[in-house]
Parts: C-alpha cells; structure tokens; sequence
C-alpha cells in the first residue's frame, strides 16, 4: 500500500511594508476626497464655514497687520506734531510776530558809537530833525552796507537779526537813539521808526 503525502504550501508571512512619506501623502488626500463626497459631508463644512462668518472671528495675522499699521502711523502723527512744535518756536515769531522798521549805525568799539551818540542828539536838540541827522552820521561813520541807504534795514520780523539787535528794537522806544548794543558785528546805535504789533 502506497501512501501518498501531499505538501500544502504554506503562505510565507510578509512583513509589513513602510509607508513612504509620498504614500502617506498621497492615503490622506485620497481619504478627504472620499470624505468630501459623502453627502453628509458637504454640510458639516458648510455649517463649519457659516458658523465662522457668523461669529466675525478674525485670522491673527489680519489682527497683527492692522495693529503694526496702527502703531506705524501713530508714530509718524507723533513725530510731524513734534516737529511742527519745534518750528514754530523757531520760526513762528518771524510768520506771527511783530514788525518793525528801524535804521542803524554800525561802528568797531563802543566808546565811537558813544560818541557819535552824543553829537547826534546835540544836533537835535539845537534843532536838527532826527532822521536826517542819524541818516548823515550813518553815511559817514557807518561800516554796514546800509550807510548807503542812510543805515535803513527796512521792515523785518523777530528772529531776523541777532538777538540782542531784536531786543532792543522790538522793546526799546520808538523815534530815539537806542544803544550802543554790542554784537558780533561791533557797536550799533540804532533808531526805531516804526514798529507794528502782531495781528490777531
């Protein structure tokens, strides 16, 4: 009697293969997608998306812009009024302030322009007009280019002369001879003819 012994072949095991970041990928996007098309689906989204826009929440990087340009043009106003500030009390009394016409006489050291002081007001009080004397005394003794001119500077504002020439000419008297004022420039004798005071 003959036996005869049949091998079944067994199925080897295989060991579980590793998924490849791009197999992964690839399992996820193909599950949402199958996901999406449930009908079901399709509503949660919906609900999800209105439920959003109904509660008016707002993206934190839409928060972070409008608080940086918030912040950049706060800083900008801040500096234009600082500066504005600083302008006008620099320049704001020669746009604001008042005018005054005044004549001058400029010579090297104090004790000349004494001097030349008091011959002008002897002339005067024996008679001779102001003006005209100063005037005569500011072409002959004047070094300033206005002796040409009989020592006029016209019309200006505070701030456009030095400033010990300003103060005595918009605090001095009107009509007489003012100094000496010594400044950089030397001596002054100077005579007011004119002042106006500011507009309001």
């Amino acid at each position: 009697m003959t036996t005869t012994t049949t091998a079944t072949a067994t199925p080897r095991a295989t060991a579980p293969t590793r998924a490849t970041p791009r197999a992964t990928r690839r399992a996820r996007a193909t599950s949402r997608a199958t996901t999406a098309m449930r009908p079901g689906a399709t509503r949660t989204t919906t609900r999800t998306t209105t439920s959003r826009v109904a509660t008016g929440a707002t993206p934190l990087g839409d928060v972070a812009d409008a608080e940086t340009v918030m912040l950049t043009y706060g800083s900008i106003g801040v500096f234009v009024a600082t500066l504005a500030f600083f302008a006008y009390r620099a320049f704001g009394s020669m746009m604001f302030g008042p005018t005054a016409t005044a004549s001058h006489v400029l010579v090297k050291d104090r004790a000349r322009a004494e001097a030349l002081k008091a011959e002008i007001e002897a002339d005067v009080a024996g008679g001779a007009p102001l003006r005209a004397k100063f005037a005569r005394v500011a072409e002959q003794h004047s070094t300033c280019p206005s002796a040409k001119k009989g020592g006029e500077l016209g019309a200006f504002k505070p701030g456009q002369m030095v400033k010990e020439f300003d103060a005595v000419v918009f605090g001095g008297e009107i009509g007489a001879v003012l100094g000496p004022v010594d400044t950089q420039f030397g001596s002054h004798l100077i005579l007011v003819t004119d002042r106006e005071e500011a507009k309001k």
